[in-house]
């Protein structure tokens, strides 16, 4: 009688109902993060990735016209897996201060699966 009433949207966060003891746990925790969410996150800290960029563009003439950021928002919304996808500052200072600040942020909870997050940063030469 149970399993006719539930709805298919339970199911992620109770398979069978032996496991129902750890759904208060899971109350109030969206099972996903919006689109929107993760951006507002982000760029609350633009700023810092802003000076980051001013100063690597201070040491380098040659950094390329987009720097794009990549890494992954946990469950607990840590997160983790950062990367720089150009090549010519994956590693350095600019990759380093990116890193730095992204490792900072803490995003909502959430139960569904891991998010990647990639945003790219246009550069504007004057």
């Amino acid at each position: 009688k149970k399993q006719a009433g539930k709805k298919d949207d339970d199911k992620p966060e109770a398979k069978d109902d032996g496991l129902k003891t750890s759904a208060p746990a899971q109350a109030g925790i969206p099972t996903e993060l919006t689109a929107d969410q993760m951006k507002a996150t982000f760029l609350s800290q633009k700023a810092g990735y802003i000076a980051c960029i001013k100063e690597e563009a201070g040491r380098n003439p040659e950094m390329p016209g987009t720097v794009t950021v990549e890494f992954v928002i946990r469950n607990d919304g840590s997160t983790g897996d950062f990367k720089v996808q150009e090549r010519e500052v994956r590693s350095g200072p600019l990759a380093t201060c990116l890193g730095a600040k992204v490792g900072a942020l803490r995003f909502q909870r959430f139960s569904g699966e891991r998010k990647t997050f990639i945003f790219p940063f246009t550069i504007k030469r004057k």
